[in-house]
């Protein structure tokens, strides 16, 4: 019976860690992992591959659209 209640408390854990880190931003998770992990800033291994994703994915947010640029033809909206 403990044992249910032990992995419990651990997939309810897990489930808390992945919602949390799927739903912060990712220049937030960039940062995350720079201090938790230093040695995530090596250029090899599966730490700076995990790095490398995280960074890319903080490129193509909105934390790396270019602010005060005018909007394409494309994606203006049509009243």
């Amino acid at each position: 019976m403990i044992w249910q209640s032990v992995l419990t408390v651990v997939l309810v854990l897990a489930s808390a860690v992945y919602a949390t880190w799927r739903l912060m931003p990712p220049r937030r998770r960039l940062q995350l992992i720079e201090w938790l992990l230093p040695a995530a800033r090596v250029e090899s291994g599966w730490l700076a591959r995990w790095r490398g994703r995280v960074v890319s994915d903080a490129l193509r947010s909105c934390a790396g659209c270019a602010a005060g640029s005018t909007p394409s033809h494309h994606s203006a909206r049509k009243a």
